[in-house]
């Protein structure tokens, strides 16, 4: 059996804006932190993955760290 594992990220302004106006909800945002990501849409790194009767194998090859998306954005490989 072949599984997506889709974690993401995403910065919608209508949903942070309600969330910064709630304590309830606000006291998990750093605005400050939050400021440097408000405006670039998100991020949602998947992997496909093999599930098999030994064990389960991650087909995707996707980068990672920080660098190695930043490079993937600028146009790398």
């Amino acid at each position: 059996m072949v599984l997506t594992v889709e974690p993401g990220c995403y910065f919608i302004e209508l949903l942070l804006e309600q969330a910064l106006a709630t304590p309830r909800q606000a006291r998990f945002l750093v605005r400050e932190r939050l400021a440097d990501f408000r405006g670039s849409g998100g991020v949602r790194l998947e992997d496909d993955v093999l599930v098999k009767a030994d064990g389960v194998e991650n087909l995707t090859l996707c980068p990672r760290t920080i660098d190695e998306v930043e490079a993937v954005l600028r146009g790398g490989a």
